[in-house]
C-alpha cells in the first residue's frame, strides 16, 4: 500500500496524478471550444512526448522522425474506420502498425550512431510524407475524411467537443500506465545503463541493439496511438497534417521543456507548451498573422527560450528541487 509520504516524495507519480485530475476538472470548470482543443492537444502530446522519451530520455535516440509514427497511426484508424472497423479497436492497431513499421527501419537505423541516427529519421519521416502524398490507395494530397457514422460513444462520434476530451485522457491513462509499468521495471533500467554507456552495458551480458530496438517499436506504438487519436478528432488527415516535421519537433520539444530525464516531465512540458503555442497562433498569428506572417512563432520562441534558460534541465528538474526542499 502507498503511504503519503511515499506519495509525496514520488514526485514522477504526484505529477502523473495531478495532470490527470487537471486533465478530468478543467473542461467541466471552462468549457469553451477553442480551450478544450487545446486540451485535447495537451493530452495527445502527452502520449506521443511520454512516449518520444522512452527513446530520447531513457535510451538516448535522438528521434526527429516520430511524425512517421504518428501519421501512420492516423491513417490506420481512418481506414480501419471507413471499413467498419470499431474504433477502440483501430486506436490500438494503429499502434500496432506504427509499432511494425519502426520495427522494420529499426534494423538500418540503430545502426547509427548520434547525430547520423537524428538525420537519418527526418530522411524516413519526409520520405514517408512524400510516398503517403502520392499513394493514391490512401487519397495521396487529397487525404482521408472519416465516414459519418451516428452519434455514439461506440462510433467516437460526438456533437458535444468535450467528450473527445474524456476519450482522450482514458487512452492517456492506458498509456501512461503502461509505459509507466515498462519505465519503472527491468528495461527501463537497462535502457538508461544504455544511454549512459553501451560498452558497460556489453560487459553484463546485455544486449544493447536488442534494447535500443524494443525501445524504438514501444515509442513508435504509442506515437501511433497519439496519431490514432488525432484522426478520430479532427476527422480528416493527409499527409502534412499528420507526417509534417513540425509535428516531430513539436513532441521533442515538449518533452525537453518538460524534462527528458523524468518520466512525468513530458506531461508536465505537454500541459503547459501545447496552450501556449495555441493560444499564441490563435491571438496573435490571427490579430497580427495577415500583416507580420510568422509573428506568433517568434513570440513563442521567445517564450519557449525564456523557459530554457530559467529551466535548463526542463521544468520537472526545477520542480522537483523544490519539492525535495520542502519535503527534505
Amino acid at each position: 500500500m502507498f503511504k503519503i509520504e511515499n506519495i509525496k516524495r514520488d514526485i514522477d507519480l504526484m505529477i502523473i496524478l495531478l495532470t490527470i485530475l487537471l486533465l478530468l476538472i478543467m473542461p467541466l470548470v471552462y468549457n469553451n471550444y477553442f480551450f478544450l482543443n487545446a486540451l485535447f492537444l495537451a493530452s495527445l502530446y502527452m502520449i506521443s512526448s511520454t512516449a518520444w522519451n522512452i527513446m530520447g530520455g531513457f535510451t538516448g535516440l535522438i528521434s526527429f522522425g516520430h511524425a512517421a509514427f504518428f501519421g501512420i497511426g492516423a491513417y490506420t484508424l481512418a481506414l480501419s474506420y471507413n471499413n467498419g472497423l470499431s474504433p477502440w479497436i483501430g486506436i490500438w492497431l494503429g499502434g500496432a502498425i506504427a509499432s511494425l513499421f519502426a520495427l522494420i527501419i529499426s534494423f538500418p537505423l540503430l545502426r547509427l550512431r548520434g547525430h547520423w541516427f537524428a538525420l537519418a529519421t527526418i530522411a524516413v519521416g519526409e520520405a514517408l510524407k512524400l510516398f503517403f502524398n502520392n499513394w493514391d490507395y490512401v487519397g495521396a494530397a487529397r487525404g482521408v475524411e472519416l465516414a459519418r457514422k451516428e452519434y455514439s460513444f461506440a462510433w467516437i462520434y460526438f456533437i458535444e467537443s468535450i467528450y473527445y476530451n474524456y476519450v482522450a485522457v482514458l487512452i492517456l491513462v492506458i498509456s501512461i500506465f503502461i509505459m509507466f509499468l515498462i519505465i519503472r521495471g527491468r528495461i527501463g533500467y537497462y535502457l538508461q545503463s544504455i544511454r549512459e554507456s553501451e560498452e558497460t552495458t556489453m560487459t553484463i551480458g546485455l544486449n544493447p541493439f536488442k534494447y535500443k530496438m524494443i525501445a524504438m517499436v514501444l515509442s513508435g506504438f504509442f506515437t501511433g496511438v497519439a496519431g490514432a487519436l488525432y484522426a478520430i478528432r479532427y476527422r480528416y488527415i493527409d499527409p502534412f497534417s499528420v507526417m509534417d516535421l513540425f509535428i516531430s519537433v513539436q513532441i521533442c520539444l515538449i518533452a525537453i521543456v518538460g524534462g527528458v530525464y523524468s518520466f512525468a516531465g513530458p506531461l508536465l512540458g505537454a500541459l503547459i507548451v501545447t496552450p501556449i503555442a495555441e493560444y499564441t497562433r490563435a491571438l496573435i498569428g490571427g490579430a497580427y498573422g495577415a500583416r507580420f506572417f510568422g509573428l506568433h512563432l517568434l513570440i513563442y520562441g521567445v517564450i519557449l527560450l525564456i523557459l530554457s534558460l530559467y529551466a535548463p534541465g526542463g521544468l520537472m528538474d526545477v520542480l522537483k528541487r523544490f519539492l525535495r526542499g520542502r519535503y527534505r
